[in-house]
């Protein structure tokens, strides 16, 4: 039985699974340079070395999932930083990473997560998304799918869709991350807008979510998850998550991201 299969019967039973906290953060924290265009995707190529200490020590707090630091490591976030042709071996690099730091603790049940975004290029000096610099429908896709094919090949279990909120974009992640065959789960970002409404967290446009009662297909968890102290290390996140079988497609993408942005607000959970 492989680590994910011995997770997903966990969930099946209700338990609790504690993920990881920050990786391109904690990154930062710990010495490691950010790219003021591509953020911390390239600072795999150097800090290789932090990562696997980065996920060593969020396994010995107990996550049962860390992620890859491959959230701004597609082609399109690199670009503007010269590494566009290195992406795969960044997505590679990066996934090994935690690999290694489950093999060093000997927790072999820890499921290694790579995680997928649908982040662009910013604005300089700002951590909002210019317009003038968002690529093209085709090619978001294509460094979408080579992305999370690129997770599957270096060894990850998993594909987390972290910080989903942009539908057009989003829908792109959601179907690049199921050609993969892998589990997929779901991180939504929302907001209350100054109506008190919930609504993605989208600064371009105001995208109110209609109020519905949880998915109708595959089914919901939101799982509050305990912060722990570490002193100096990081400590584990809580998060809301929604696994997608691929039948959920059917449904049509914006009443699936709908139902997700409900079961954030109808579960006891809180934001990561």
């Amino acid at each position: 039985m492989t680590a994910y299969a011995r997770l997903k019967s966990r969930l099946d039973q209700g338990n609790i699974i504690i993920l990881d906290g920050a990786t391109g953060t904690e990154l930062q924290r710990r010495g490691a340079p950010m790219d003021p265009a591509a953020w911390c995707g390239p600072a795999t190529l150097e800090n290789d070395h932090i990562l696997t200490a980065i996920h060593r020590d969020y396994i010995e707090a107990g996550s049962d999932v860390v992620t890859a630091n491959t959230f701004a490591a597609s082609k399109i976030m690199l670009k503007a930083a010269g590494l566009a042709d290195r992406s795969d071996e960044i997505v590679t690099r990066a996934v090994e990473a935690a690999l290694k730091a489950r093999t060093l603790t000997g927790k072999a049940d820890v499921v290694v997560a790579g995680s997928l975004s649908h982040m662009v290029p910013v604005a300089e000096g700002t951590a909002k998304v210019d317009p003038s610099k968002i690529p093209s429908q085709a090619e978001i896709s294509d460094a979408f799918h080579a992305v999370a094919h690129g997770l599957k090949r270096a060894g990850a279990e998993l594909i987390l869709l972290e910080m989903m909120y942009e539908p057009k974009r989003t829908k792109l992640a959601v179907e690049a991350a199921l050609s993969t065959g892998l589990p997929v789960w779901f991180g939504m970002s929302a907001r209350r807008g100054s109506d008190g409404k919930v609504k993605a967290f989208h600064h371009l446009e105001d995208l109110p979510i209609a109020p519905r009662r949880g998915l109708r297909q595959g089914g919901r968890r939101g799982f509050p998850l305990p912060s722990r102290r570490m002193g100096g290390r990081p400590s584990p996140r809580t998060a809301f998550l929604a696994s997608i079988p691929a039948c959920n497609m059917t449904l049509g993408f914006e009443v699936f991201v709908q139902e997700v942005i409900a079961a954030i607000t109808t579960e006891p959970c809180l934001s990561s």
